[in-house]
């Protein structure tokens, strides 16, 4: 593909599973391409531990509104850098985050994240959910995730499938929005 014929486009979809190397084309790839809207690389294993090769080359493009990155074997660091991206003005127009399918992000990693998510200002869908063979307690990050619900005015979906919620946090999901005068739509 030319650099050239690539900047036409406001997506890019790469989902082809390969080593680093095309990881680190794309980072190039992304370079030319300030008016990206879209980036799914979902399904990419090999991106987990080196989203820093991919997003640091983002920096440029301020356009980015949808970042899928399902199952792409993300972990604590990845988190951190996407929140620090965030922080620093980068990632400012992202309104969707797909984060499915992460099983490798420990519990301090959500906690962290979940910590920061007030930086993504106009983030309306967030999906953390786990993948479909498997289920995992809803530990100290949820009590992180609630207090940043509050400060998320434009948040209306949160995936969180397969997350296993204590009969507390469910009840507190459910007073959520009659609570805050909102309309999240919580998917467990």
């Amino acid at each position: 593909m030319e650099i050239g014929v690539v900047k036409r486009y406001r997506a890019f979809h790469l989902a082809c599973k390969q080593k680093l190397l095309v990881l680190i084309f794309s980072a190039e790839a992304a370079l030319h391409l300030p008016e990206l809207e879209i980036l799914d690389l979902s399904w990419n294993k090999c991106i987990g531990g080196n989203l820093k090769l991919l997003l640091g080359a983002l920096k440029l493009a301020m356009e980015i509104q949808v970042l899928r990155l399902s199952s792409c074997n993300l972990v604590d660091e990845d988190l951190a850098l996407l929140t620090l991206l965030t922080q620093d003005g980068h990632l400012a127009r992202l309104q969707k985050l797909d984060l499915s399918y992460n099983n490798n992000v420990s519990e301090e990693g959500w906690v962290m994240f979940c910590q920061g998510l007030t930086v993504f200002k106009e983030l309306s869908e967030l999906d953390v959910s786990l993948r479909p063979s498997s289920c995992r307690d809803c530990g100290m990050w949820f009590s992180e995730l609630s207090a940043a619900l509050t400060k998320q005015p434009a948040l209306a979906e949160l995936g969180m499938q397969r997350w296993v919620l204590s009969e507390l946090q469910r009840e507190q999901l459910e007073s959520f929005n009659q609570d805050n005068k909102r309309n999240i739509r919580f998917d467990c």
